[in-house]
């Protein structure tokens, strides 16, 4: 990693303490305090080079370097970027190379991915779009048709590792099927990744 984004990450932890403290003096309700922080964060990611590239319905993203940097915009962010630091780095995720030491981490930096497409299904899971969609949701159904269909398709070795690791930690189906691509990158390897992974059911049921 460059100098200068170690220091820029050294500098954005800084300016976050000082961020939420200021918020805190202007608001009561600590949820606001949060959102106002974060606010500040980016645009001060912002002003030091960062380039803002993407936003979903709770985070930032901007490129930095050849990294990816993703600032939560909402609470809902920050137990996202807490989801994707806690989860064991898989070949199937983007990496995280650091994050925030927050328990509610507000950033986190990870691998910059160019855009997937449905060819990527195939070359890195080695299955169609269609097929993964289908062992998704057979694995979320545990139906007795269902676990018959897994068991047949456990000749598609990596697919099966992928859709029993997104299980086990709860990951929303809908997330990670082919129709949201936008989920999905290609990583600096040339491989498919999953590079939103901070949604789980608690988050969900507590945010959504």
């Amino acid at each position: 990693m460059k100098q200068e984004i170690s220091e820029l990450l050294t500098k954005l932890d800084k300016e976050y303490k000082k961020a939420l403290s200021k918020a805190r003096m202007l608001n009561d309700n600590m949820d606001d305090a949060y959102i106002d922080a974060l606010r500040m964060l980016s645009g001060f990611v912002s002003a030091n080079g960062g380039k803002y590239i993407a936003e979903g319905s709770c985070r930032k993203v901007f490129k930095v370097g050849n990294y990816a940097l993703k600032i939560a915009s909402t609470k809902a962010g920050l137990a996202q970027n807490q989801l994707e630091c806690k989860i064991e780095p898989s070949k199937f995720l983007n990496k995280i190379h650091r994050h925030d030491k927050h328990n509610l981490p507000s950033w986190v930096l990870t691998d910059f991915c160019t855009k997937a497409s449905k060819k990527h299904f195939k070359k890195t899971l080695q299955v169609l779009p269609k097929t993964l969609d289908k062992m998704v949701t057979a694995k979320r159904f545990n139906t007795i048709m269902n676990r018959d269909y897994l068991k047949k398709m456990t000749k598609h070795k990596v697919a099966t590792q992928y859709i029993n690791f997104i299980a086990k930690y709860d990951l929303l189906g809908g997330d990670v099927m082919s129709h949201r691509i936008d989920n999905y990158g290609v990583n600096p390897q040339g491989e498919l990744v999953l590079v939103d992974y901070g949604l789980d059911g608690k988050v969900w049921d507590k945010y959504y």
